[in-house]
């Protein structure tokens, strides 16, 4: 009955998945050790894998010990695993075949067999001292069980001082061709390893692959060959406005880079770029100039390619030529030269947010471009951007910042003086382009501040090139006023915009000394500078003002000092007004500009005497009292005679009574009353009254 439970429970555990499912070979890659191996293999259907599996390796027919119990997963029909070999294992060439074992059941079979690649790499002689690595290797086996092989070998090279091969193969051969290929040294003198590897395609569902890789061979190497020249790739402006330029070599490990550039037709050095592939040239002002620029390479070796045959230059864009008539901008720059595939087009970029952000405005294939539709007064910013025929390549200019002003035309306006006319009016003499370039109006500002200016008077245009302006407005015995003119152009907009002048304001006051103290502002401006500024005075008895002074030296503060106390008789007012005399400007004009009058008034006073006797012997003949800057403004003297009548009347400060009555008569003897009236420096009216004895 036991026998017979045993045989009941073998049965049971053979439908239960002890049958075993054999291996396939796919890959056996040698790693960058020589004692691993990575072997991968597949499975028809996994369902027949089971957890009692146990695989064990044979390298060259002999059982290595490293064993591994493969995981069930339906979804996954590959797996791979690495073996690390022993001293007496190790070898240039292996076969491989996977033994698989049922643990529990004993039932056991074998994988297909499957061969390494067997590489050999001698040195192959080149010119000079320069060595290359001559590879040769025997083809993969054709037959695997439900896999395909890639149709190319790729070669793999690792230098003594990488850590490992690179990812990406250094050239590649056809299955179809012949199994050898020539690597040139690229180190100095060193040992260079390469591997040669293909690619499986394992074909089972939920396919994949892996990569078939031979024994690692390594070769000690000379280089003494040129690399191949580099390739300039751009010369190119950045946004901060740097030359920058960006290269590459062909070969690899290349140690630097040295940059000439052409003065005249000579080659010069410039810089040694070393562990990058570009470089900014801080030497130029690409705002300025265009550089041509060319590059070689040091290798590792040191030994040096030729220079690029064909200089690249950054595009030079000039300043824009601007039209406020007609809101556009005229933009000019220099072919880039030389450029990899050939320039296929330019396209200009225009930013008005200073740079922040751009719009491709146009593209064109000349070195001109004109950009229409602008605003006025608005800040611009441009380059252009060269492109290759494909697009690939792209070099930018220089950046220009430009903006189309108002005034920004042939019109203009320049303001000849500023004059306080007669104490009057303020007159503004302006002078225009109005021979060559007519305009439409002539218009005048105003501001008190010299910033904020509002429109004043408008002239039309009169075919001529003087226009004058009257402003009655202007309070110009307290304040400075600023004017500036502007026209509007044939075009209708504003332009020419003129200097921007002021008015000289004086000021004044007296002392008890009887000086007339005299301060006022500089005259604001000219084309030409200010030679000198005159003082000019007229009392109350003279007719026209008299120039006090020939020249003043102008100063940041201007003053004069008027002694008056020989005038006392010349009334209690004095007036003056000064004047700023131009040199002589680039138009030709010397102009002058009057201040604002400023009267002042010395502190009356007098002496009167009590008696006089007018028997005309030439003492004492007339009664006069002696004025001191008494004004003649409301001034009286009358004398009155005892029954109150008026004997003698008169409003001039210097005119006496010589006795006689209003009839021409002798007035008798006797005592007589007189009455003074004038007005003192405070402008108030003042009586005197007293009396005087007429003798004879």
């Amino acid at each position: 009955m036991k026998k017979l439970f045993i045989f009941i429970s073998f049965i049971l555990l053979s439908f239960y998945g002890f049958a075993i499912e054999p291996p396939k070979l796919q890959c056996i890659e040698q790693l960058i050790n020589p004692r691993e191996l990575r072997i991968t293999w597949s499975w028809n259907d996994m369902s027949n894998v089971s957890i009692n599996d146990e695989y064990t390796f044979i390298i060259n027919n002999v059982e290595v010990s490293t064993s591994v119990h493969p995981h069930p997963d339906n979804t996954i029909y590959r797996s791979s695993t690495t073996i690390i070999l022993n001293d007496n294992q190790l070898s240039n060439h292996y076969t491989c075949q996977i033994h698989a074992t049922n643990t529990v059941t004993g039932e056991a079979c074998m994988s297909n067999a499957m061969s390494t690649i067997l590489l050999t790499v001698t040195p192959y002689d080149l010119q000079g001292d320069s060595t290359a690595a001559f590879l040769q290797w025997d083809a993969v086996s054709s037959s695997i069980d439900g896999g395909s092989w890639d149709n190319v070998y790729h070669i793999y090279k690792k230098r003594s001082f990488e850590p490992d091969f690179g990812a990406t193969p250094i050239g590649s051969v056809p299955t179809t061709g012949d199994l050898t290929y020539i690597d040139p040294s690229d180190v100095c003198h060193n040992y260079i390893s390469y591997q040669v590897g293909i690619t499986n395609h394992i074909n089972t569902a939920g396919g994949s692959s892996c990569v078939f890789k031979s024994n690692i061979q390594t070769v000690f190497l000379n280089d003494s060959i040129l690399p191949s020249a580099p390739i300039l790739d751009s010369i190119s402006v950045t946004e901060d406005n740097h030359v920058v330029m960006g290269f590459h070599a062909p070969d690899p490990y290349m140690m630097c880079y040295p940059v000439y550039y052409l003065d005249g037709s000579i080659r010069l050095p410039l810089h040694t770029v070393y562990d990058a592939t570009y470089w900014m040239d801080a030497s130029v002002n690409p705002n300025e100039v265009s550089r041509e620029y060319f590059i070689a390479v040091l290798d590792s070796c040191n030994n040096s390619s030729h220079q690029t045959d064909s200089g690249q230059c950054n595009i030079r864009l000039s300043h824009p030529t601007t039209d406020a008539c007609h809101r556009t901008a005229q933009l000019s720059w220099n072919a880039y030269k030389n450029m990899h595939g050939g320039v296929g087009s330019y396209t200009i970029l225009l930013s008005e947010d200073n740079g922040i952000s751009y719009n491709a405005v146009g593209n064109t294939t000349g070195t001109s471009f004109t950009l229409s539709d602008l605003q006025l007064n608005t800040a611009y910013r441009v380059f252009v951007r060269a492109n290759n025929t494909d697009n690939s390549i792209t070099s930018s200019s220089n950046r220009v910042n430009f903006s189309i002003d108002a005034e920004e035309s042939d019109d203009m306006t320049y303001i000849r003086h500023v004059s306080v006319m007669d104490n009057r009016y303020i007159s503004i003499l302006v002078h225009t382009s109005g021979d060559e370039y007519p305009f439409n109006t002539i218009t005048l500002q105003r501001s008190e501040n010299g910033q904020d200016f509002e429109d004043l008077a408008t002239l039309p245009y009169h075919n001529g090139t003087e226009y004058e302006f009257m402003d009655s407005t202007a309070q110009f015995n307290k304040k400075v006023y600023y004017y500036r003119t502007y026209v509007i152009s044939s075009c209708n907009i504003p332009a020419g915009y003129s200097n921007i002048s002021h008015n000289i304001l004086l000021t004044g006051t007296t002392s008890s000394a009887h000086d007339c103290n005299l301060e006022w502002n500089n005259y604001g401006t000219w084309n030409g500078d200010i030679n000198h500024y005159s003082v000019s005075r007229k009392t109350e008895y003279d007719t026209v003002f008299l120039e006090l002074t020939g020249s003043i030296v102008p100063r940041l503060h201007n003053t004069y000092g008027d002694d008056v106390s020989m005038l006392f008789q010349q009334g209690s007012l004095f007036t003056y007004y000064v004047t700023a005399h131009e040199t002589l400007n680039e138009y030709g004009f010397q102009d002058e500009s009057i201040s604002n009058h400023v009267t002042l008034q010395q502190e009356s006073s007098m002496i009167i005497p009590n008696a006089f006797s007018p028997n005309q012997d030439g003492h004492n003949d007339i009664f006069l009292p002696s004025n001191a800057f008494v004004s003649s403004s409301n001034y009286e003297l009358r004398i009155i005679s005892r029954w109150g009548k008026t004997v003698f009347r008169t409003c001039n400060p210097t005119e006496g009574w010589d006795g006689r009555d209003m009839n021409g008569e002798n007035a008798p003897v006797g005592v007589y009353v007189y009455i003074i009236n004038y007005m003192n420096t405070q402008d108030k009216a003042v009586q005197v009254r007293g009396s005087v004895t007429l003798l004879r």
